[in-house]
């Protein structure tokens, strides 16, 4: 996968970045839940928390990041793109620990 760069939103419309910024914390959140899965069915309750929490957190921050506020959410768009990678690859190696962040 190809990691975005701040240079890739930074011609976007207001609307179209914020929609871009949405579906990134959707997207991520969706690969919480996938793992959140995995590891309750592996019986590890602590990553299935964690990841759980996780899950909350993103939706809290994307809740607070202002419509007109396209360097955050360009910040948050990079660093959930590079969660979901993680996630994936740690999915594609059977790992369901989550990271510490």
């Amino acid at each position: 996968m190809t990691m975005s760069t701040r240079d890739d939103y930074a011609g976007l419309s207001d609307t179209v970045l914020y929609d871009v910024f949405y579906e990134a914390g959707t997207m991520v959140g969706g690969a919480l839940v996938a793992s959140w899965r995995r590891a309750e069915a592996a019986g590890d309750q602590v990553a299935a928390q964690q990841f759980r929490d996780e899950h909350f957190s993103v939706n809290h921050e994307r809740n607070a990041v202002a419509a007109r506020d396209r360097e955050g959410q360009i910040a948050w768009i990079l660093r959930w793109e590079a969660r979901r990678e993680e996630l994936r690859r740690a999915a594609d190696g059977d790992d369901t620990r989550p990271a510490s962040h």
